[in-house]
């Protein structure tokens, strides 16, 4: 009899022993397109970063707060002035007096291109005609001049003004300000010419009187005022400012409430830092 087939015998295999074969076995290559590259297809997908963006990021915050700080701290100086410009003065109710030129130097500080405060020293001549209502005399002045007609005074005046500026505009143009303060008046020279009677009837005589450094009036004038200043280079402007001057209490020898107005032209250095240097972005 012949004997029975062998049965076939397959080696035995682990579970790690297939798992290791599966990773092992290689991957097939992708398929590489014939088609040529489209670089507009490749630049849509592609998400573009705007340089300003970049620029904008990459500028910390704390650099233009320095920035702003140096701003601030360049339009804020010390400066000089000198000034000149034409002056009238009156009283209530009488006629405008001469034109006189009146002059001086003065000082300021402007804090961060905005408020300004000045100061200084300006003299000029105040010549004017009174009425009899708006001179006010002692008793012994009118026994020398009864039946009084009008006064003609020539005064030199010094005056020390203190005045606060405001100017309008943005951070780096601020051409226009208004101004006010007070002023004091220092009376050097005064020489009042007085045209009186001795009766009603009889006729009209003059007669001159002076005095000299006599009277002195602290905080006796308010002053308003406008103005427009134009930068000259870094260190140097120019200013044109209409003024009014009212009367806060009585001057000179007849105690004259007088008022006076003009325009005074200014021209101002900055010897300590520049107008306006660093910008702020």
């Amino acid at each position: 009899m012949p004997a029975p087939p062998l049965a076939e015998t397959r080696p035995v295999t682990t579970a790690a022993e297939n798992k290791s074969a599966t990773t092992s076995a290689p991957v097939p290559a992708k398929a590489i397109s014939s088609k040529p590259p489209n670089p507009e297809s490749d630049t849509k997908t592609l998400d573009p970063v705007k340089p300003t963006a970049v620029a904008k990021e990459s500028q910390p915050k704390n650099e233009k707060e320095a920035k702003t700080k140096i701003l601030a701290r360049k339009k804020s100086n010390f400066f000089f002035a000198v000034s000149a410009g034409p002056d009238v003065s009156f009283t209530s109710g009488d006629d405008l007096g001469r034109l006189k030129m009146v002059g001086g130097f003065g000082l300021g500080y402007t804090f961060r291109g905005r408020i300004t405060l000045r100061t200084g020293l300006y003299t000029g001549k105040k010549v004017y005609t009174a009425s009899p209502a708006n001179y006010k005399g002692s008793p012994q002045f009118y026994q020398y001049y009864p039946n009084l007609q009008k006064i003609d005074a020539d005064c030199q005046v010094q005056e020390i003004p203190l005045n606060l500026s405001y100017h309008f505009g943005n951070k780096n143009n601020r051409p226009i300000f208004v101004s006010a303060g007070v002023s004091s008046l220092i009376m050097k020279e005064e020489t009042y010419n007085y045209f009186y009677k001795y009766n009603a009837s009889g006729p009209v005589i003059s007669r001159s009187h002076s005095t000299y450094n006599l009277n002195r009036h602290f905080f006796s004038q308010l002053n308003i005022s406008a103005g427009y200043q134009l930068p000259l280079g870094k260190r140097f402007s120019v200013i044109a400012e209409p003024y009014l001057k009212l009367p806060m209490g009585g001057v000179g020898n007849g105690k004259v409430r007088l008022n006076s107005t003009g325009i005074m032209f200014t021209i101002t250095a900055n010897p300590f830092g520049k107008l306006s240097s660093v910008k702020s972005k």
